[in-house]
């Protein structure tokens, strides 16, 4: 059976659109696609087991210099956990976050353009020197070498035609002991 035993309270018209996890549980990710920005809470068990979640921050998805026809669309951690990524329509970027292990908070990296209109999804690769960008409006995806400690993305081929890309995900192939 299922019960309700606590409700997430957004800012009325934030338009919250995906929700992740971090990899311990302490933390959950939000965003808010209407007001582009990333909501951390805090969760914690409270008696009898119920849930309980905090508000701790929130972080703009965009640079103070975006215009407000600017939504936020995507949110992916990285496989390590370490980030986590997010599109912005409107202006056609990516947004990369470390994510501060003991804490949950959130520091912006980098806000740069995808190359691409409408990135639907975007995320680093497995090591976290790569990120696919889907960009729905013009049926691509684009790729970037990205790196992290300056910052930076730097388009490293070029975009690969695909009809309606949704969603990136990342499935490890083989199945022997060495892989």
């Amino acid at each position: 059976k299922l019960r309700l035993v606590d409700i997430i309270h957004a800012e009325q018209y934030s338009g919250p659109r995906h929700i992740k996890t971090s990899k311990d549980g302490k933390y959950i990710y939000i965003i808010h696609e209407a007001k582009s920005y990333i909501g951390v809470y805090k969760y914690e068990e409270k008696s009898e087991g119920n849930p309980v979640f905090e508000l701790i921050e929130t972080v703009p998805t965009i640079n103070d210099y975006h215009t407000d026809d600017t939504a936020a669309s995507a949110l992916n951690l990285s496989s390590d956990y370490k980030y986590l990524v997010t599109t912005n329509v409107g202006d056609n970027s990516a947004a990369i976050f470390e994510i501060d292990q003991k804490e949950g908070t959130l520091s912006r990296i980098l806000c740069l353009p995808v190359s691409g209109m409408y990135p639907k999804d975007a995320a680093l690769f497995p090591d976290n020197k790569h990120l696919v960008s889907l960009n729905h409006e013009n049926n691509t995806m684009t790729f970037f070498a990205v790196d992290l400690e300056k910052g930076t993305l730097a388009m490293n081929t070029k975009e690969i035609k695909i009809d309606q890309p949704n969603c990136v995900v990342f499935h490890k192939l083989g199945g022997g002991s060495d892989d």
